[in-house]
């Protein structure tokens, strides 16, 4: 089972089956924030509390793809490090960005974009990196390839990259950074057959285990140290949020599959599931209070969520009306009663590329379209 990192173990509080549930008052729209000039597909990966998004769209003379800034109505191509191809991860309140970027070289490389420059921030030593995340003080995570060829998780923090190491294996890769620096990702054992989620903290990687057997993956921490991600469970990949004691599945849409993505201060978690029928995959928000609550898609059969900023409002991909199986960005528009972060507090007091270089490790696997 998961475990406290705090102490020796934790309690398991284990909610299977769905939960979906509504909002109440609280109502979600999609908005679809199109693609760059030229483009027909796009992914939104992360969102601030000003509501500004990032993420990545293919354009007129890249099908790889650009990182983009959509803030006020519009969407900004950031470029890249030289090569063709950027994607933009994690957005903070200062607009400080995180990504990875096609070098001129032809590698790939994580970058750190602030004040209108794209700076490559290196390597831990290997051909390339990949950021994954940003805090509110500029701290950037990810993954990268060491001197010996492995693939570690890092943080990039006042000019240098740190490895954080692993929990045996070869490889490990951070996804998320909160404002205290906590730092949560996935690692694997020596022999690289079993990965579980970690918590990065006081200079030590914490294995925070699983529910059952199955491999975890931590995805996102938020400041108060919950984190949210996935683990397997009868070979169907499982939505599960860590309270920083207790750990609860959160069930699905009424299918077999849920995977969460991103948490804010609140609480809530972002992410998607497979619906009843196991035909299509939708983007969701649950809390605690609430339960899963579907978003729906742009007009299409499918959609992603990824990120959630402290507000509720979230963003991902969903395919749309006429996209002939495209997809563009979304995010959420709130509308109705939404609950206060101590609210939500209240409750879950209940639950005690680089090519072939790189291994992306987008969770165990992203259902196709």
């Amino acid at each position: 089972m998961f475990k406290s990192y705090a102490a020796l173990g934790g309690t398991l509080v284990l909610a299977l089956g769905a939960v979906a549930g509504n909002a109440g008052a609280t109502s979600y729209k999609m908005i679809d924030l199109g693609a760059l000039p030229g483009g027909i597909d796009s992914t939104a990966k992360g969102i601030n509390d000003l509501g500004q998004v990032v993420g990545f769209s293919d354009t007129t003379g890249s099908i790889l793809g650009h990182a983009f800034l959509y803030s006020g109505g519009a969407m900004t191509d950031l470029g890249t490090l030289g090569g063709d191809g950027s994607g933009a991860t994690g957005i903070n309140k200062l607009g400080q960005i995180s990504g990875f970027s096609d070098t001129s070289g032809g590698a790939q490389h994580a970058f750190l974009y602030s004040g209108g420059v794209m700076n490559d921030i290196g390597t831990l030593g290997g051909a390339g990196s990949f950021g994954t995340g940003i805090n509110n003080s500029g701290q950037v995570v990810g993954y990268s390839n060491t001197s010996d060829g492995q693939q570690h998780a890092f943080v990039y923090s006042g000019g240098v990259m740190s490895d954080l190491g692993t929990l045996g294996g070869t490889i490990s890769e951070a996804d998320g950074i909160n404002a205290s620096g906590q730092v949560v990702g996935s690692s694997y054992f020596a022999g690289n057959n079993t990965e579980h989620a970690f918590i990065y903290s006081g200079g030590v990687m914490h294995d925070l285990g699983t529910l059952g057997s199955g491999n975890s993956f931590g995805a996102a921490i938020n400041d108060a140290g919950q984190v949210a991600g996935s683990y397997l469970a009868n070979a169907h990949e499982h939505a599960f949020f860590y309270d920083g004691a207790n750990t609860v599945d959160i069930g699905t849409l009424g299918g077999t599959f849920a995977t969460a993505y991103g948490v804010n201060d609140a609480g809530q978690v972002f992410g998607y599931s497979d619906i009843a029928g196991d035909t299509a995959w939708h983007a969701f928000i649950w809390s605690a209070g609430s339960g899963m609550t579907d978003l729906g898609t742009l007009g299409g059969s499918v959609s992603w969520g990824y990120g959630v900023n402290n507000l509720g409002e979230g963003v991902g991909e969903s395919l749309y009306t006429g996209g002939g199986g495209y997809g563009h960005a979304f995010m959420t528009e709130i509308s109705g009663g939404v609950p206060e972060p101590a609210a939500w507090a209240t409750m879950l007091l209940g639950f005690g590329g680089v090519g072939a270089m790189l291994r992306s490790r987008r969770r165990f696997a992203r259902p196709a379209a």
